[in-house]
């Protein structure tokens, strides 16, 4: 459904301004729902909305394709003095991928650049989406880092297996690019740049996690493009293990997408008009109003905005018109 501009809404009688806001605090990881009144038992349906206006927050089943750097400098140590890169890498993997395999629905994969040899990369992922974390996990604790460092190649074939995976409207999709340099083997950032924006295409962003690259902009200019960056709007700047563990579970959140269902008594008309940060509505490719079945609206919260809204950097309020203009909706939703 498009998303009503600042103006306008859903109903244009009224500015924004004199519409009634519900803030709305979601708390980490929320899953609960309330139940909404019944109407027949609720003598004022106005007044009841107080008590029975409800948000749920909801993570929706996520295929997460890890495209990883094996390359030989994965043998350095990550920061001063800290652990191998790859063993560092696969603590964190071994932390973060339970999460995913827990979310019912969920799959994850791997694919390694190079996967043998100097510059080769396989036609496929070595281990293709599926539900066992296990199996990625099996995959880098068997293998050693060796050879260059053919990006491009890598995400030529990761946006191929996608194309050929059915799209499913019940669940998102992500690509994990991780790497410790720059792209050779043929390849360089502009390239790169256009493999990920390619992957945009099929609604598959892409999160960049650098090993030992504080600040390099060329990994921001990919994290940009990949559009599920890190929560200071760049590439996820890893040099500790504890960093690194942490980045990879945020970006397995931030690629599911938020759900939230507002309720009301369902003797009243009224809807939902905008999302607002701070006062200000968000931009419309940021939010969409999923679904409007019986007395609940569904909306949905995209990719970093979920995330950012999880960790608790923002407060998203909802702008709700009513077709009665007595009710005036007060309370937060919780």
């Amino acid at each position: 459904m498009a998303v009503p501009d600042a103006a306008e809404g859903l109903h244009g009688e009224e500015a924004t301004e004199n519409r009634p806001l519900l803030p709305v605090a979601v708390p980490p990881n929320s899953t609960e729902r309330v139940d909404p009144i019944n109407p027949d038992t609720c003598a004022d349906p106005c007044g009841c909305f107080e008590e029975v206006a409800t948000q749920s927050l909801a993570e929706k089943a996520v295929s997460v394709l890890f495209v990883v750097d094996r390359s030989g400098s994965m043998r350095a140590g990550l920061g001063h003095g800290g652990p191998e890169r790859w063993g560092a890498m696969q603590q964190a993997l071994a932390h973060a991928l339970p999460r995913i395999e827990a979310n019912p629905g969920s799959k994850m994969g791997a694919m390694l650049f190079p996967s043998h040899g100097k510059c080769s990369v396989r036609s496929r992922p070595e281990v293709g989406l599926q539900s066992r974390a296990d199996a990625v996990l099996d995959l880098v604790s068997s293998s050693n880092p060796s050879g260059d460092t053919p990006m491009r190649q890598a995400l030529e074939r990761a946006h191929t297996y996608f194309s050929q995976q059915p799209a499913d409207d019940s669940t998102t999709r992500a690509v994990v690019l991780v790497t410790d340099g720059l792209p050779n083997c043929g390849g360089n950032i502009a390239q790169v740049g256009n493999r990920i924006e390619e992957l945009q295409a099929l609604d598959i962003p892409t999160a960049v996690l650098g090993l030992g690259l504080p600040g390099n902009p060329n990994l921001h200019t990919l994290a940009v493009k990949g559009n599920l960056t890190a929560a200071n709007g760049s590439f996820y700047d890893v040099n500790d293990p504890e960093a690194f563990s942490a980045s990879l579970d945020r970006i397995a959140r931030a690629s599911s997408r938020c759900l939230y269902t507002v309720t009301s008594p369902g003797s009243e008309d009224w809807s939902i008009d905008q999302v607002l940060n701070a006062g200000e509505p968000l931009d419309a490719s940021q939010w969409t109003l999923d679904s409007h079945t019986g007395d609940a609206w569904t909306i949905r919260l995209e990719t970093d905005l979920c995330a950012n809204v999880i960790d608790g950097n923002i407060t998203v309020a909802l702008s709700i018109t009513f077709d009665n203009p007595a009710c005036t909706p007060v309370g937060s939703l919780i």
